[in-house]
């Protein structure tokens, strides 16, 4: 999961509708896949990794217990599923708590009540060995607005540049019937890489739906005079 956050919708497919949302859709590009926190990963690394010691160890599970983990909404947590329009493979993404997981990888999402005098000097010297364990597996979380929704916002511990990845709570419509989705956007413009739901049932009927809908003939004007 290197990168992600925003909201809702299939990849910019049509005959998907999305309630009240007008964020842009990526249509094109087949590089938007490299799941969100693995994307929020590895735009950590601004320098050099070193293992984590047993004291740094100790003062990463401490700061949990000082409520500097960031707290997702109860109707976003549990498990959602996607279908990749390039590939037609499903996706998962399961928050539970704090951590964001994404096809496997984990990111624990904290608070900048998290960051530390040693994070700080970090980010201002990359050329000083990272804490590899929250290079990897922390990211920093955030509410954002934009496009008409509250979005959260993701990115590296230690990134400096870049817009992250963003999820929001939506709705959608799959054959008749409004169902709660997650859209994940990147980049400033909110551009929604994949749209997650409630079971792999409805994550495939959107994916019929849309592919449906993509091959419908466009209406034509009838122009003649009589």
């Amino acid at each position: 999961m290197q990168h992600k956050i925003t909201a809702l919708a299939l990849v910019g497919v049509a005959g998907i509708t999305l309630a009240g949302c007008e964020v842009q859709h990526h249509a094109s590009s087949t590089q938007h896949h490299a799941t969100p926190t693995k994307k929020v990963a590895q735009k950590n690394k601004t320098g050099n990794s070193i293992a984590l010691s047993s004291r740094q160890a100790a003062q990463t599970s401490s700061s949990s217990d000082q409520g500097k983990q960031f707290a997702f909404p109860q109707n976003m947590q549990g498990t959602w599923y996607g279908v990749d329009p390039f590939d037609g493979k499903m996706h998962t993404l399961v928050i539970k708590g704090n951590q964001l997981t994404e096809d496997g990888h984990t990111l624990q999402c904290m608070t900048m009540k998290a960051w530390t005098p040693e994070d700080e000097s970090i980010i201002n010297n990359p050329q000083e060995a990272q804490n590899t364990w929250k290079q990897d597996h922390w990211g920093k979380a955030q509410w954002m607005d934009a496009q008409g929704h509250r979005w959260i916002n993701v990115r590296g511990w230690y990134q400096s540049a870049g817009d992250g990845e963003s999820y929001c709570l939506d709705q959608e419509n799959v054959n008749g019937q409004n169902v709660p989705v997650i859209l994940e956007a990147g980049g400033a413009m909110f551009t929604v890489d994949e749209t997650y739901y409630r079971s792999q049932s409805l994550a495939k009927q959107a994916a019929a739906q849309s592919s449906s809908s993509s091959q419908q003939p466009a209406d034509q004007d009838d122009n003649d005079d009589d």
